[in-house]
């Protein structure tokens, strides 16, 4: 599996550079290749020949920032993210035995928003969420986005379980996490489990005739009383374009 991943890779990698020079060259720009590594390692210094190459494609050609990225990544209107790992075929001989396998080739394709759209719905109708319309933003101008994901929960059907996870380290240098003053955050301290036995004999020994009772349950539920101060929820939003929506937790 590994070696065919490898030969996808490559394959790509020349699909990809080819498509690029051919571009390049029709209004009169050479792709030079060079050496990614040299005798002594990797060069310590930019590819100037490529910067050029780019710059000029730029000038020449004139093509908006989307349009260059798209050529760059050889993004086509039918196959927007051109990845090996996402093939459906690929996927369907390699991942073959998996009880979920029918699910894959649709997550690759479409992603889970199924799922986010479930999660967010249970949320929304407890009042434990807001969502809005997108142009609510123009409005709440101080308002910080980071992209939504969705994670395998158990051995559940991925079409209809999941995860929601809120990607705060993304986009790299320019996310909530990034600009984190982690100086000003308090250190948590953690106790034993046995202080939990020790304070069900501390309420014994204060009310001798009651009975001691535990509240057991997950993390998330405790988490249920415990909502983002009302100051700072401004950086904690999330965007479903597919629905024209803005989620604030």
């Amino acid at each position: 599996m590994r070696e065919s991943c490898t030969d996808r890779d490559q394959l790509w990698e020349r699909i990809r550079r080819s498509t690029i020079a051919t571009e390049l060259k029709r209004v009169g720009v050479e792709l030079l290749v060079a050496a990614l590594e040299t005798d002594s390692g990797p060069p310590c210094a930019l590819n100037a020949a490529l910067q050029a190459a780019m710059s000029e494609y730029a000038r020449r050609a004139k093509p908006s920032l989307r349009a260059f990225v798209e050529l760059i990544r050889c993004q086509t209107t039918d196959d927007y993210r051109p990845n090996e790992a996402l093939v459906p075929v690929v996927l369907r001989r390699h991942c073959h035995g998996y009880e979920h396998l029918d699910a894959l080739p649709d997550i690759a394709a479409e992603g889970r928003i199924q799922v986010l759209r479930k999660n967010i719905r249970k949320e929304q109708d407890l009042f434990r969420c807001i969502v809005v319309d997108a142009d609510i933003a123009a409005i709440w101008t101080e308002l910080v986005f980071s992209p939504f994901g969705v994670v395998d929960k158990g051995a559940g059907d991925p079409r209809i379980t999941g995860c929601v996870i809120h990607d705060l380290s993304f986009p790299e240098d320019a996310s909530i996490n990034s600009h984190t003053d982690s100086t000003a955050i308090t250190t948590p301290t953690y106790e034993h489990c046995s202080s939990i036995a020790r304070e069900i004999l501390r309420c014994k020994r204060v009310k001798p005739g009651c009975a001691v009772k535990v509240t057991a349950g997950d993390v998330a539920a405790a988490y249920h009383n415990a909502c983002t101060h009302s100051d700072c929820v401004y950086i904690f939003p999330g965007r479903i374009p597919e629905d024209n929506a803005i989620v604030i937790d």
